[in-house]
């Protein structure tokens, strides 16, 4: 709530991302480091983890019969979607992300 509640001459200045923040670390961490100013976001590697270590729980969601109740999707087209990304024939992790968001949401109404 107070990182709302301040106002952006604190969140920004002078182009600089964070101000607030980094002068609040100014002397705990290193210069270098806190007045950076190429760090990037961590982009995760969904793609590949649909292919590996979520792939049977992305097929047990595909299969569910919670999904085709009320015909919200089409059961072929999902698994050619899910064939095409474990083939790498096509890359459909951010379908496929939102596919589990919904099936989880659902779960939990």
């Amino acid at each position: 709530e107070f990182c709302f509640s301040i106002t952006n001459k604190y969140k920004i200045r002078n182009g600089i991302g964070k101000w607030l923040l980094r002068e609040a670390m100014k002397g705990i961490l290193p210069e270098k480091v806190r007045t950076r100013k190429d760090k990037a976001g961590f982009i995760a590697p969904a793609d590949e983890w649909f292919r590996t270590v979520n792939k049977n729980h992305l097929y047990q969601i595909i299969n569910d019969d919670l999904n085709y109740k009320k015909e919200m999707f089409n059961k072929e087209k999902l698994n050619r979607i899910f064939t095409e990304h474990i083939e790498e024939k096509s890359n459909h992790y951010m379908f496929l992300w939102q596919l589990i968001n919904i099936h989880e949401w659902r779960m939990a109404i």
